[in-house]
C-alpha cells in the first residue's frame, strides 16, 4: 500500500529542500530522492 513520506534532504549545492513522495517504504522514498541528487535527512510518514 502506498503511503505518503515527508521528507527533507540536501542538495549536492548544500541547499535544503523537503517536500512530499508516495512511495510503498521508507527506502523507496530515499532511492527516489538519491535519484535526484538528494541526500536524505528525515523521512516521516
Amino acid at each position: 500500500m502506498a503511503t505518503v513520506f515527508q521528507w527533507s534532504g540536501k542538495t549536492t549545492r548544500g541547499v535544503i529542500e523537503s517536500g512530499e513522495i508516495t512511495a510503498a517504504a521508507k527506502e523507496e522514498v530515499a532511492a527516489q530522492l538519491r535519484r535526484k541528487n538528494i541526500t536524505p535527512t528525515l523521512i516521516t510518514e
